[in-house]
């Protein structure tokens, strides 16, 4: 009785070990996946757009307001991973009578500036209602964070 119990318990203790080496295998091999932590998303509750511009001959500025301030509209609040890279879309418009460029694009910390499109410095035609821009920034890895993303649009100084 004794020998049959030791059989069995070798047996046991054998199709575990079989079994956890099977498993360890297909993780290995991308089969199987272990649960990854969650991570608190981050919310961005909006973006505040700062554009450096002169005036024209009609004491207007040249894109309109100086400051644009998107919050709760145009999507806001919305939520991002935290390290995720996403897009800020804008359209500038001429008012005067001159073409002007946009020089630069300074994004505020902790975010960091990606890529623009299109790329700068970028003329914007006289006249001009469809300059579209997007800011590609990446997020800060602040789990549960919220944020105001800051954007300095100049069109006034050449680097």
């Amino acid at each position: 009785m004794k020998l049959r119990r030791r059989r069995l318990l070798s047996l046991a203790i054998l199709a575990a070990t079989v079994a956890v080496v099977m498993l360890v295998a297909l993780i290995g091999l991308g089969y199987l996946r272990l649960p990854q932590p969650t991570t608190a998303p981050i919310s961005i509750t909006g973006t505040q757009y700062t554009i450096l511009e002169g005036r024209n001959s009609s004491g207007g500025y040249w894109f309109g307001p100086s400051t644009l301030d998107y919050p709760g509209v145009n999507g806001y609040p919305t939520s991002v991973s935290p390290g995720a890279t996403f897009g800020l879309p804008i359209v500038l418009w001429n008012h005067d009578s001159l073409n002007h460029t946009v020089y630069s694009v300074l994004v505020g910390s902790p975010f960091t500036l990606v890529r623009i499109v299109p790329s700068i410095p970028i003329v914007v035609p006289a006249g001009y209602d469809d300059a579209n821009f997007e800011f590609w920034v990446t997020a800060p890895s602040d789990p549960g964070a919220s944020f105001v993303v800051t954007i300095t649009i100049n069109a006034l100084t050449p680097p």
